[in-house]
C-alpha cells in the first residue's frame, strides 16, 4: 500500500478503478474469442478425402430454362458432408462419385473454401459416363401442407417408359440403341413407379435432399425395394420455395422434378442427361470492334441454354455431336480429327453409321501440345425426335460448335454462321458459305448437302513436316480381367501435338488426345503388348513408345487388404514423428499405404501415400500430440479398413509467459 500512501489516491477509488480494468479485460477477451475465426486467427488449412457430389439446379421461366446453379460437396472418409466453395469455376471434368483429395480453408464446420479447382484437387479415381441400359425408378411423394397428387402412376410410367415420345424411346434413338431407360422390376416400368407417399414435412425451405431421403424411407417402410436402381427420379407437387423446374446430381443417382407440369420427356430427359454425365448445350454470340454481330471474335457472350437443337439446351431434339461423343456412343470411325486440308463428308448424326458424325479441327493447343478446344462440325436431317421441316436451315447446312475433348465436362458452344440475324435457328453454315477463323488460320466451307451427308471443305495451315517426339514411359495404371488402363508421358512438337494412336500388338485400337487410355476389349487370363505413337496437327507421326506387356487376371479383385496392425511411433523430434506398422495382407498383393492424421472435430486428413511400412511426418509443432491411422491399398484400388488410432507427441518445450520464480 506504499503506492497509495505516496500518491495520495484514496483506497476506495483505486479499488473501483482496478475493478473496472479487470472487467474491461474480461470483456476484451470474450470479444476476441467471439470473433469469426478468419478475423481472429485466419482460416485453418484442411485436406479432405472423399467422394465428390455435384448438385445442379435448372430454373425455368416461360417454358424455357433460364438459369442454372451448381453446388459442390465432398462426402469425406470421416462420414461428413462438406460444401466446397470455389473462388472461380468448379472442377470441369469430374462427376459425382469421383474420389478426390481437396485442400482449402475451413470457413466453418460445413464449408471449405477452395482457391483453385485445378491446383487444389487431386483425383484418386474419376467417374466417367457409362454405357448400357440404365435402370430408373420414379418415386412420387407429397407434403403435410400439400397432399395433392398432380399426376397418376400411369402418366409417370408413360412419360418415362412407354409413350411413343417417352424418355426411354428418346435415349434409344439418340444413342443408336446403346442407351435405354428401363425399370428394374419390368423393362417397361410396370412396377417401377412408386407412390404417392406422404412425408412428415412441409414444402418450405426447398430441402429437397431431406425430402428425398424421407420419401425413400417411406417407400421402404411400405415394402418397396429401391436397391439396384441406377437412377431415381423424385416427383413432388410444385413447391414455390424451389425456384427451379428440376435438379440433378451431375453423374449421380438422384434427380428431382418440381411439380407435375414439369414431368415431361424434355425436363425428365434433361435431368437424366445430367445424371448420365453431360453439361448444358450453349450458344455464343460475338461482336466485332464496332459492335456488329460476327460468327467468332474475342468479344463474345454465352447463353447457357442457348442451343435450340438440343435437349441439354432449349428443345426436345438430339444431343449435339460433342455430347454424344462424351457419352461414348460413337464407333471409332465416327470421330474424325482434321490434321490436313481437304474435303470431308459428314453423315447425318441421327443415324447409326460408320461415317464421320463428329468432324473436328484442333483450334486451341496448350503448352504441352494437348488440344483444349476443337471446332466441331455437325450435320442434321429431319428424322425422329429431330422433327425439323425439310426447309429448316439446320438440315440444309452444317452446324459449327466449339468444344473440348470428350472427356472434359463442358458446355459445347453453338456459333452463329448467320450473324446478320439474332436468332440461332438459322445458325448453320449454308451451302456456298465459308466461315474463317482468322486467329487460327482455319476456314470451313459447306460444298454440298443431301440426305446422305454434307461435304465440308476444311483448310488448315499444314506447312509443318516435323514429327513429334515419341511418347515416353508407357505404363499400366490398373489391370483387371476385362480392362487394361494405360498412361504415358506427353510428346512434344515444334507446332502442336494433335493426339495419340494406341496399338495392341500391331493393330491400332484407339486415337485419343489424352495421355491415358483404357482398353476394354481384353479377355481374362491373357497377355497383351501395347505401344503408343503421337501425331501432330499436320498428321506427322512419331516413332513408337516403349512397349509394355500386361497379363489380365482370371477374375477381378474386389477384396480389400487386411487393416495394418501395431501402428506405433518409433521416434520424434520437435517437428517430426516417426511412424511404423505391421504389413497388411491381400489375396493379390498390397501396393501402398495411406497415412491419415486427425484434424479438427474428428475429421481425418490424408497426409501421404507410402510404399513401405514406415513414414516420418514433418513440419509439426513442438510439444503437440497428433493422432494417426493407416490403411492399405492393393493394385485394384481396394482400400482396407483403418488401423487402430495411435497418438504420438513431438518433443520440445513451449516457452510460456513470465511467472513468479523463487528468485524473483
Amino acid at each position: 500500500m506504499a503506492f497509495l500512501k505516496e500518491s495520495g489516491v484514496p483506497k476506495k477509488i483505486f479499488l473501483v478503478l482496478f475493478a473496472v480494468l479487470v472487467i474491461a479485460g474480461i470483456v476484451f477477451v470474450l470479444l476476441t474469442l467471439a470473433k469469426p475465426k478468419e478475423e481472429a486467427e485466419g482460416n485453418d488449412q484442411v485436406v479432405l478425402e472423399g467422394e465428390l457430389e455435384i448438385v445442379h439446379e435448372d430454373h425455368e421461366e416461360a417454358d424455357a430454362f433460364s438459369k442454372s446453379v451448381f453446388q459442390y460437396f465432398i462426402n469425406t472418409t470421416a462420414k461428413q458432408r462438406v460444401e466446397l466453395i470455389f473462388d472461380g469455376e468448379g472442377p470441369e471434368d469430374l462427376l459425382t462419385g469421383s474420389r478426390i483429395v481437396v485442400q482449402g480453408e475451413e470457413t466453418d464446420r460445413e464449408r471449405v473454401r477452395v482457391r483453385n479447382a485445378r491446383s487444389d484437387i487431386a483425383v484418386l479415381k474419376a467417374v466417367r459416363p457409362r454405357l448400357t441400359a440404365r435402370k430408373v425408378a420414379v418415386l412420387m411423394f407429397n407434403f403435410t401442407n400439400n397432399t395433392s397428387q398432380p399426376i397418376t402412376a400411369a402418366t409417370a410410367r408413360g412419360v418415362v417408359y412407354t409413350n411413343t415420345n417417352s424418355v426411354d424411346n428418346y435415349y434409344k434413338e439418340i444413342s443408336y440403341d446403346i442407351r435405354s431407360v428401363i425399370g428394374k422390376n419390368d423393362v417397361d416400368g410396370a412396377s417401377d413407379v412408386y407412390g404417392w407417399f406422404a412425408i412428415n414435412d412441409d414444402n418450405a425451405g426447398c430441402a429437397f435432399d431431406s425430402w428425398g431421403s424421407q420419401a425413400r424411407q417411406a417407400a421402404a417402410a411400405a415394402g418397396a425395394d429401391l436397391s439396384g436402381y441406377d437412377h431415381i427420379v423424385h416427383l413432388f407437387p410444385n413447391a414455390s420455395s424451389c425456384g427451379w423446374a428440376g435438379v440433378a446430381y451431375l453423374g449421380g443417382q438422384y434427380s428431382y422434378i418440381n411439380g407435375g407440369s414439369y414431368f415431361t420427356t424434355r425436363i425428365v430427359g434433361h435431368e437424366l442427361g445430367h445424371n448420365f454425365g453431360v453439361h448444358h448445350s450453349s450458344s455464343m454470340s460475338c461482336t466485332d470492334g464496332s459492335g456488329n454481330r460476327v460468327s467468332l471474335s474475342s468479344t463474345c457472350t454465352q447463353s447457357e441454354y442457348g442451343d435450340p437443337f438440343d435437349i441439354m439446351g432449349a428443345s426436345l431434339r438430339h444431343m449435339n455431336n460433342f455430347q454424344k461423343g462424351r457419352l461414348l456412343w460413337y464407333q471409332g470411325s465416327n470421330t474424325k480429327t482434321v490434321t490436313a486440308s481437304g474435303d470431308y463428308t459428314v453423315v447425318p448424326q441421327e443415324i447409326s453409321s460408320s461415317g464421320i458424325i463428329a468432324l473436328r479441327i484442333p483450334r486451341v493447343i496448350d503448352s504441352q501440345g494437348r488440344v483444349s478446344q476443337y471446332i466441331y462440325a455437325e450435320f442434321r436431317q429431319p428424322l425422329g425426335f429431330d422433327n425439323f421441316s425439310s426447309s429448316a436451315p439446320v438440315v440444309n447446312g452444317v452446324s459449327i460448335r466449339l468444344g473440348p475433348e470428350y472427356t472434359t465436362l463442358a458446355r459445347p458452344l453453338l456459333l452463329d454462321m448467320t450473324p446478320s440475324t439474332t436468332s440461332f435457328s438459322d445458325s448453320a453454315l449454308a451451302v456456298g458459305q465459308k466461315f474463317t477463323d482468322s486467329e487460327r488460320n482455319i476456314s470451313i466451307e459447306t460444298i454440298s448437302v443431301s440426305s446422305q451427308g454434307a461435304v465440308v471443305r476444311v483448310t488448315v495451315d499444314s506447312t509443318d513436316t516435323s514429327p513429334p517426339s515419341a511418347p515416353a514411359n508407357l505404363r499400366t495404371t490398373q489391370v483387371q480381367s476385362s480392362s487394361a488402363a494405360l498412361a504415358w508421358d506427353a510428346s512434344t512438337d515444334n507446332v502442336a501435338v494433335g493426339g495419340y494412336k494406341v496399338y495392341r500388338g500391331s493393330a491400332q485400337i484407339a486415337t485419343t488426345s489424352n495421355t491415358s487410355y483404357t482398353d476394354n476389349g481384353v479377355s481374362p487370363g491373357t497377355s497383351y503388348t501395347y505401344t503408343v505413337r503421337s501425331y501432330d496437327t499436320s498428321a506427322n507421326e512419331s516413332e513408337p513408345s516403349n512397349a509394355v506387356t500386361v497379363a489380365t487376371p482370371a477374375s477381378d479383385d474386389t477384396t480389400p487388404p487386411s487393416a495394418p496392425t501395431s501402428l506405433t511411433s518409433t521416434g520424434a523430434t520437435d517437428t517430426t514423428i516417426d511412424l511404423a506398422w505391421n504389413a497388411s495382407t491381400d489375396n493379390v498383393g498390397v501396393v501402398s499405404y495411406r497415412i491419415y492424421r486427425q484434424a479438427k472435430r474428428g475429421t481425418w486428413s490424408l497426409v501421404t501415400t507410402a510404399s513401405g511400412t514406415s513414414f516420418t511426418d514433418t513440419g509439426l509443432r513442438k510439444s503437440k500430440s497428433y493422432t494417426y491411422q493407416v490403411t492399405a491399398l492393393d493394385a485394384a484400388g481396394n482400400e482396407s479398413a483403418p488401423s487402430e488410432s495411435y497418438t504420438a507427441q513431438t518433443t520440445g518445450l513451449v516457452r510460456g509467459g513470465r511467472g513468479k520464480g523463487p528468485n524473483k
